[in-house]
Order: C-alpha cells, then sequence, then structure tokens
C-alpha cells in the first residue's frame, strides 16, 4: 500500500490521538498481501464484499448466524464498536451475490470490529487483511465491494488487484 493511497490518507486522518487500531489496519493489510502474492500453487479467483452493520443491524445478523451454527465466526459485538462483516466467495458468484444477497462461500464469514470514526472502507482493508491471513491457499483478488447508501460498489483501496472490479452483469 502506498504512502498516498486512499486508506493510508484515511489512517493518517484518522490518527488524531495515534490510535494503535488505524495503525494495525494498514500494517495488517501490508503484510497480508505480500504473504498471499508468496503462496504457492495456482490461485483461486476471488471476491470479498463487506458490509458494515451497526451494532443493532449486527445483533440481527449474528442471532441468524449463531441459528445456522456460525458461532465462531459471529463473535460479540465490543461496546461502542460497529461490525463489518466480510463475505468471500469464487469470483463468479459476485453476480448472485450482489443480486441475492447469497453466494457459496469459501470461508464462513469474517467480522472486524471497528470504532464509528474509523470509514468503512478502512474497516474493509482491515477485515480483508484478516480474512486473507486466515484463508491459507493461494488466491486472486478482485478489488473488494463495500455495501453502502443501499448498493455495492468497488472499492479499490488504492491498490492494485490482479482481477478487475466488479461492475455488474452487461446488458
Amino acid at each position: 500500500m502506498g504512502r498516498n493511497s486512499p486508506v493510508t490518507r484515511t489512517l493518517v486522518r484518522l490518527r488524531g490521538g495515534r490510535s494503535e487500531d488505524d495503525r494495525d489496519v494498514a500494517r495488517a493489510l501490508r503484510r497480508a498481501l505480500k504473504r498471499a502474492g508468496r503462496r504457492e500453487g495456482g490461485p483461486q479467483p476471488v471476491q470479498g464484499a463487506g458490509q458494515p452493520l451497526s451494532a443493532e443491524d449486527y445483533g440481527g445478523w449474528r442471532t441468524r448466524a449463531l441459528r445456522r451454527g456460525a458461532v465462531s465466526s459471529a463473535p460479540e459485538l465490543e461496546p461502542g464498536r460497529y461490525a463489518l462483516v466480510l463475505f468471500t466467495f469464487a469470483l463468479p458468484a459476485a453476480e448472485q451475490f450482489v443480486r441475492h444477497g447469497a453466494a457459496a462461500h469459501l470461508a464462513p464469514p469474517t467480522v472486524g470490529m471497528f470504532r464509528p470514526e474509523t470509514e468503512p472502507a478502512v474497516a474493509l482493508a482491515g477485515t480483508l487483511a484478516a480474512w486473507i491471513e486466515l484463508y491459507d491457499r493461494p488466491v486472486s483478488l478482485a478489488p473488494p465491494l463495500l455495501h453502502t447508501g443501499g448498493r455495492w460498489r468497488a472499492v479499490e483501496l488504492g491498490l492494485e488487484w490482479p482481477l478487475p472490479p466488479y461492475r455488474g452483469r452487461e446488458r
């Protein structure tokens, strides 16, 4: 991640108090992307999609996830935080996910917890970094999708991605 990337600029803006959380996000993404680039084998094309959820919305999502048995991927939300839930799936399933909110996931959702002043794109970067670290198979990533304003959009986070961003089905 370059010094002038949107993630880095946002982190610098958020660091009025030099928060350890903010520094951790930038460090984690840089480290995860380096490690993912060194894995052996043919990479699987992957699309990630992050949805920021308020404490109330996350509580409902967590209840449904626990009913399905997803205990490890539905942690309790820390007080004063919001959640970013990251879904990952094979690239060809992106259209189905965007249209119907469902696709065959590569792994259980990854949940990141962030302070309210952390912008959703930065939260997405941090949660994606955590997923890359946990998912140890070789992957080739498209820019992740972020759910804001009632729709999904690709966010490049100031990085060069091996795959093109999701643009929706051509009509």
